[in-house]
């Protein structure tokens, strides 16, 4: 389990999260919680190999030295789509103070995240099959509108209208020429 806010030493303890394997990585004594390692992020060494998790820690002066720790070893180990969406995590939570990790995505940053790592993590093969799941309309939704009607004929985009509907279409064609 990981926090990134720094838990209590008294509600670590009342959880048997007493073992500190090494700093920032505890183990507990209960016995139904002993496979669960809790990680505080704000303890972890300042150290490369932490640095990619700890950019997310709650204590801005953390996160500053994740990143610089990025910034000047860790960046030319990261493939090319990571390396934006690190710049771009950096920019939403580099201005935040301690405790704030709130970050005000709107739907169209999510879908834009999720379209950077769909194209750089599949390949088509498992996009298309990842798309498959989805249903029709929203498949369709995500299109412009002149994409949805590739490759069909003028009569196949009219399946399905009924007939005063159609007629309606062709009325239009005649008062927009």
């Amino acid at each position: 389990m990981i926090c990134a806010i720094q838990p209590q030493k008294a509600n670590r303890e009342q959880y048997g999260y007493t073992i500190q394997v090494q700093p920032g990585v505890y183990q507990s004594d209960n016995i139904t919680l002993k496979p669960i390692t809790l990680i505080s992020l704000n303890e972890l060494p300042d150290e490369l190999h932490n640095a990619w998790v700890t950019c997310l820690a709650s204590k801005k002066r953390k996160r500053l030295k994740a990143f610089t720790l990025l910034n000047d070893e860790g960046f030319k180990f990261i493939p090319k789509p990571f390396k934006w969406f690190i710049i771009e995590l950096w920019q939403l939570i580099s201005t935040k103070e301690d405790d704030d990790m709130a970050l005000n995505l709107t739907p169209k940053d999510i879908k834009q995240i999720g379209e950077m790592w769909g194209k750089n993590l599949f390949n088509h093969g498992e996009l298309e099959e990842l798309f498959s799941t989805l249903p029709v309309e929203k498949r369709l939704k995500s299109l412009k509108l002149e994409e949805r009607f590739i490759g069909l004929k003028p009569e196949e985009r009219l399946a399905g209208l009924s007939r005063s509907e159609i007629k309606e279409l062709e009325k239009k064609l005649r008062e927009a020429k």
